[in-house]
């Protein structure tokens, strides 16, 4: 089964819950990429869960943003 790549708007208190949701409890889904309009916060989501981070605005294979 192909994973379900997830592009994650916001870096946030939510925004960060939701990142370690889709990264660790949900298998069927890929944390694919992080975007956040606060300097460093994306990145920071990016370096707790041990993933390069990628721009989810110009990311063609994220098939669905939340």
């Amino acid at each position: 089964m192909n994973k379900l790549n997830v592009g994650l708007i916001g870096a946030g208190r939510m925004g960060a819950f939701h990142g370690e949701t889709l990264a660790y409890r949900l298998p069927q889904a890929k944390l694919y990429a992080v975007a956040a309009p606060a300097p460093g916060a994306a990145e920071k989501i990016y370096k707790s869960i041990r993933h390069k981070c990628k721009s989810i605005l110009r990311s063609d294979g994220i098939n669905s943003r939340s």
